[in-house]
């Protein structure tokens, strides 16, 4: 996927035409109040996302978003411009024109007329708008989703933007907000969890079939005690990663390190028993079964890297409490004394981490382009100046762009800042 190079824009406030290069891997776009940033970031994010009723109050009358992508030659583009015309009752009507950035390729191109225009004056059907501007929609992202993936957070956190951060019901978005990303963990989590199973059967199963494998051939040399030692100790390990009472295996465990050890002076003056043969074989298959179970343990923590590094950044974050992941694959998070506190019950500050933490978790390290506006909202200093690391830890290929009033969240990448004071002077 692609990630957005440079934004050309016109008609932003009737200022002069903007021309801005975007960094592949951070940008801020930062100023006072009114500058124009919030604006800016809608913008980008509406014509990504093809929200069409945005767009159409947007400041703008050409917006060209221009992308690439490190080691491909293909440099698409995406237009979307904005016209008024004098027969129209009221509104604007939008044109789209992608481009996919391949050699010869033509331009796609989507008009969407002004829905006022085409909205019968006797409509009573709420529907209707709807169906409107999905249809629309959803041909425009039929053709950028084979672009670009677009992760986009406004200000509210949850598409509801009738609702200001005065008022009331903003913190209900956020709980909006906060219980569709849980809905969308557990199902990340689960996907994690199946994929466990799926090893730990195949293991199930090698582990059944090598007992009853006749085609196997031995080395029938017996090993030192050295090498017997390593064995009891990997398999006392194993037992206590199965939560093993000690007291259920350390007999049978030491009683086979023991038959082993007087078996060491026979095997050097003559020919096995059948209980010593019985006991060579064993620990051969003894020693395959620790291979394979080794194997295993690689493979479930390579599976659970990605969750088991949210779940790192996270608690290093989070102050006098832990979050974990229970048997249903839900987060939960306990106080340093033990007692369950419900993921409503977070302060605000907390739940506005733990979307933006998510939401770079849920990119799956693929290449997102991934936008919010005042991702400072609500966090302690401390966060905001961790915020971008550990969003980068989670997804090091996301292209990441906040529009943002705090110093704190740009830090030491003041090179990747745009000032939008400046920019529209």
């Amino acid at each position: 996927m692609f990630k957005i190079s440079r934004i050309q824009l016109e008609g932003f406030w009737s200022s002069k035409p903007i021309d801005m290069a975007i960094d592949s891997e951070v940008c801020f776009l930062i100023g006072r109040n009114g500058s124009g940033k919030t604006n800016l970031i809608n913008m980008i994010a509406s014509a990504l996302t093809a929200d069409l009723k945005s767009l159409e109050n947007l400041p703008f009358s050409k917006l060209i978003i221009h992308l690439n992508s490190s080691g491909s030659v293909r440099n698409p583009t995406i237009q979307v411009s904005k016209s008024k015309q004098a027969h129209l009752r009221s509104g604007y009507s939008l044109r789209y024109i992608i481009n996919g950035g391949r050699r010869n390729e033509k331009d796609k191109t989507i008009h969407i007329p002004e829905f006022s225009d085409r909205m019968p004056i006797s409509y009573k059907d709420d529907d209707y708008p709807r169906a409107f501007y999905n249809h629309f929609q959803s041909n425009v992202l039929d053709i950028i989703s084979g672009i670009a993936v677009v992760n986009w957070l406004s200000v509210h956190r949850f598409p509801n933007p009738g609702i200001s951060k005065q008022d009331k019901n903003y913190e209900w978005s956020v709980d909006g907000k906060l219980a569709s990303i849980s809905n969308a963990l557990v199902r990340y989590f689960s996907a994690f969890s199946s994929e466990k199973d799926r090893e730990v059967r195949d293991f199930q199963e090698s582990l059944f079939i090598s007992l009853i494998d006749t085609s196997a051939s031995f080395d029938l040399a017996v090993n030192d005690m050295e090498s017997i030692k390593n064995i009891g100790l990997q398999l006392k390990n194993i037992f206590e990663e199965l939560s093993v009472p000690d007291a259920k295996y350390e007999p049978a465990l030491n009683s086979y390190v023991s038959q082993y050890e007087s078996l060491l002076p026979d095997s050097r003056t003559s020919a096995f028993t059948l209980n010593q043969l019985s006991l060579v074989i064993s620990t051969k298959k003894i020693a395959k079964v620790i291979e394979r179970w080794s194997s295993l343990q690689l493979k479930l923590k390579s599976i659970f890297s990605r969750i088991d590094k949210f779940l790192r950044i996270a608690n290093k974050l989070f102050y006098n409490k832990k979050m974990s992941i229970n048997s249903s694959n839900e987060l939960v998070f306990t106080s340093k004394d033990g007692i369950n506190i419900p993921i409503q019950s977070l302060s605000s500050g907390e739940k506005q981490l733990l979307i933006l933490l998510s939401e770079a978790l849920l990119q799956d390290e693929r290449s997102v382009i991934f936008i919010a506006d005042e991702p400072e909202l609500s966090l302690h200093v401390l966060w905001q100046e961790k915020l971008v690391s550990s969003i980068r830890a989670l997804n090091p290929s996301a292209q990441i762009i906040f529009a943002t009033h705090s110093p704190d969240i740009v830090g030491a990448l003041s090179d990747k800042v745009i000032n939008m004071e400046e920019l529209i002077k």
